[in-house]
């Protein structure tokens, strides 16, 4: 059993995607995300696939990489599909196993909601594997500061964020030490029904509590003798700022959304 998570890792490559701006990147994710919802076709999520793997290409990280982002979601997304599979009807009628019929509707209801799920989550993995956490959280800050005249701290919470993903990929190493503590003193995880199996977290979830706990007192100590107080009056060691670079890319984007508009309207 392992905890190995992407959520949180930077891979820094320095591809050109490294080096775009941010918050374009956060703009542009939360439209291709959108765009995704609008994709009821085949040729449709192909252009899709096909723009996700150009992106993965040119960000340099290895693909091996992005699929290890699958794993956590792997059964909720084979689970979602089948479900679409057996329980939408409409069309022919492909297949019947018993008191389950399988039809054309679906089948077509199987593959475009299980790859707009997988869509969803390679985008926002390739987002966070090619943005270190302090951009994003300054991205972040700088798109949600307009609010901060309506009353939303915004670097507050650009602040819990940076910190919950600093430490997704410390709680994971130190779920992972618990599980080879425990599995040496002869803890079985891997056999047992499902109630057994569950109980078994207990001896790990305790200790990782303690530990979250531990961190959290450690980092609230740090921050206090560096006389942190918030986000007034604060600046930033590097300063966002957009160039030709994200100015060519959200060209880029809205070539391809123009091409998605039209292949939704013409096919």
């Amino acid at each position: 059993m392992a905890f190995k998570v992407t959520i949180g890792q930077f891979y820094n490559t320095k591809s050109i995607i490294h080096k775009l701006d941010p918050r374009i990147k956060i703009l542009v994710s939360f439209a291709f995300m959108v765009l995704v919802f609008f994709a009821d076709s085949i040729v449709l999520n192909v252009y899709i696939a096909l723009a996700l793997l150009a992106l993965i290409y040119l960000s340099k990280v290895p693909l091996k990489v992005v699929l290890k982002a699958i794993r956590p979601v792997f059964f909720f997304l084979v689970l979602a599909g089948l479900m679409n599979l057996f329980f939408v009807q409409g069309g022919n009628v492909l297949a019947n196993l018993g008191p389950i019929t399988i039809s054309e509707a679906g089948l077509n209801a199987f593959f475009i909601y299980t790859f707009r799920f997988l869509f969803l989550v390679v985008a926002g993995t390739l987002v966070a594997l090619t943005t270190n956490p302090i951009q994003l959280t300054d991205a972040l800050e700088s798109m949600l500061s307009p609010l901060q005249k309506l009353g939303l701290p915004a670097h507050e919470l650009s602040m819990m964020l940076s910190i919950a993903l600093r430490f997704i990929p410390t709680f994971s190493k130190e779920a992972e030490r618990i599980i080879k503590a425990q599995s040496s003193r002869g803890a079985d995880f891997e056999s047992g029904n499902l109630i057994e199996r569950v109980k078994l977290f207990i001896p790990i979830i305790v200790p990782l509590f303690a530990s979250s706990m531990r961190h959290a007192d450690n980092l609230a100590n740090a921050m206090d003798a560096r006389c942190y107080t918030g986000g007034e009056g604060r600046t930033h060691y590097r300063e966002l700022a957009i160039d030709k670079r994200d100015i060519t890319a959200l060209i880029i984007c809205a070539i391809y959304l123009l091409v998605f508009i039209a292949l939704k309207i013409y096919l």
